[in-house]
């Protein structure tokens, strides 16, 4: 079934085709990968076949959007004053998405073709609560475009200090992806929230992003493809409908975490990263040093995809990354990843399993998210 779902995701993507590089030593753009420089040291690899006869892999970089989560604050609070760690692993990005003309009733009119605002949630792992609330403020801080709260769990929200969201608002709901269709967008500026709680109300944290004001203009339209959010599932979006794509777990790595170094996918990828910063202008000193690993999700949990790395405050995961399995797809797989602050960064990625390392220097500003659909031809 796997199968089939796939298929169905990539029968809309129009990928440009391309052959096998040559092995070496390479310092190059290539194929698949958008904002990154790479250099690229390369074991003589095989690309698996597929799976399935009934399967055909797209020959080429894979036409993805990629959705940059905003950088939220999150602070602990509740009577104990504990909630997750900066490197929880939720994130928040928004596009704007037309639905179809026989859209659920309650939100909007039938053959009414304007965009609405879609919130998409993500967790590395899974929500660690019971109840999430999101609202969108004005600029001002003063009045609300949008208030509501969702159940993530049977034992739901309680007593929220709002309205539930309406059943027909939520497009999509698993353990780690959150999709919700916010209704018009805003005319104005805003800024969002939003909030993960227990049944009970009183703990959790909250993250908001106080610095963010969101310009309206900004917000990507997705009209259908791939779209891939930092936490979260790989989703299909096709006629307003949201997919998840379940992506197979790749063979076990021996990468072994540290201070220094993320695992993901069961170990099979190390990441390693280091950074330099001109600590004033031209002819000043310039500040250097490792990337500190924050294995996001769970300091003991190595087999998720993502993980970060902070480099100049402790409290803060100041570069997302995530490594896909897309074997099954086009017989790669993928690497993804954004910073947040401005330095200039290297990352050096390593599949255990091949023993290949590709390594990036993007450019020195906090940049978009950088895809690379064809990292590694190391399958399986």
């Amino acid at each position: 079934m796997r199968i089939r779902i796939v298929i169905a995701a990539f029968a809309m993507i129009a990928a440009a085709c391309g052959g096998d590089g040559d092995a070496g030593t390479t310092s190059t753009s290539g194929p698949g990968t958008t904002g990154a420089t790479t250099t690229t040291t390369e074991a003589p690899t095989t690309t698996a076949a597929p799976t399935t006869t009934t399967t055909t892999l797209i020959q080429g970089p894979v036409d993805v959007l990629v959705l940059t989560p905003y950088a939220l604050q999150i602070s602990s609070f509740g009577p104990t004053g504990v909630g997750p760690v900066p490197g929880s692993g939720l994130t928040m990005a928004l596009a704007a998405v037309p639905l179809p003309p026989a859209a659920p009733p309650g939100t909007r009119a039938a053959g009414d073709q304007e965009p609405q605002l879609i919130g998409i949630f993500g967790a590395s792992i899974e929500f660690p609560g019971d109840c999430l609330g999101f609202t969108l403020w004005a600029d001002d801080f003063s009045s609300r475009y949008i208030d509501g709260y969702v159940p993530l769990t049977e034992a739901g929200c309680g007593e929220p200090g709002g309205p539930i969201i309406a059943d027909d608002q939520v497009l999509l709901k698993t353990d780690r992806t959150l999709v919700l269709d916010l209704g018009p967008i805003p005319g104005g500026s805003f800024s969002p929230a939003f909030q993960v709680q227990d049944t009970a109300g009183d703990a959790g944290f909250y993250s908001v992003g106080q610095d963010v004001v969101v310009d309206p203009s900004t917000i990507p339209t997705l009209a259908g493809g791939l779209l891939l959010p930092f936490g979260g599932d790989l989703l299909e979006v096709s006629g307003g409908r949201f997919t998840p794509i379940r992506l197979p777990d790749p063979a076990p790595g021996s990468c072994e975490p540290g201070d220094n170094t993320v695992c993901l996918l069961d170990g099979r990828f190390r990441v390693e990263a280091s950074f330099s910063q001109a600590t004033g202008g031209p002819g000043e000193s310039t500040q250097v040093g490792p990337g500190w690993s924050v294995p996001i999700g769970s300091v003991d949990v190595a087999s998720h995809d993502e993980g970060g790395f902070w480099f100049l405050n402790e409290d803060n995961v100041e570069v997302v990354i995530k490594v896909l399995d897309g074997c099954n797809i086009n017989g790669s797989f993928w690497m993804l990843f954004t910073s947040f602050v401005e330095i200039d960064l290297t990352l050096e990625v390593t599949d255990t399993g091949s023993g290949e390392t590709k390594t990036y220097e993007p450019p020195s500003a906090a940049f978009p998210a950088v895809t690379d659909t064809l990292a590694f031809a190391t399958c399986p």
